[in-house]
């Protein structure tokens, strides 16, 4: 009997207790440093495969273009599209391969000069792809598609644009 009670007592209490729980504000813990660390280290992996396509257009196909060698503009696109696609965890850009910029690290500061480095290597494309009489028009089903600038046409299929 007296079990009973005390079972009920208890019952009623942690009925209580949760209820208060659920009506209390959102209050959001401090880091600790093990998620600290479990964070930049996401970011650190996800700013390799991001850098990692950057540093090709900045540091390859761009000076190519400048000296006067061929590029196509399917390869400095590409690689700009997948690294978008990285940086914003699948929400934009080129599916591929590589560690994608979870959301969580959206809020730290080095995320902020890596979209910048985006933004930089974008403007480099389009000078490319301007000096060869294209726009680009976004993706379709994942393939790349350009206007041409001289005729207006859109090309959608990577054999009308790949060798300009």
């Amino acid at each position: 009997m007296q079990l009973r009670r005390f079972t009920k007592a208890f019952v009623a209490s942690l009925a209580g207790v949760l209820s208060l729980s659920a009506c209390a504000p959102n209050i959001t813990a401090p880091v600790v440093p093990s998620q600290a660390r479990a964070l930049q280290a996401d970011f650190d992996a996800c700013e390799r495969s991001v850098n990692a396509r950057l540093d090709t257009i900045i540091n390859t196909y761009y000076p190519d273009f400048k000296k006067g060698k061929f590029v196509s503009v399917v390869f400095p696109r590409t690689d700009l599209e997948t690294a978008r696609f990285h940086l914003t965890d699948g929400g934009q850009g080129k599916s591929s391969m590589g560690k994608r910029c979870p959301p969580s690290v959206w809020t730290l500061p080095q995320y902020n000069d890596l979209k910048a480095r985006l933004g930089q290597a974008e403007a480099l494309v389009v000078e490319i792809e301007t000096a060869k009489g294209l726009k680009f028009n976004g993706l379709v089903g994942g393939n790349l598609t350009y206007v041409d600038l001289k005729t207006n046409r859109l090309l959608t299929r990577t054999f009308e644009f790949q060798s300009r």
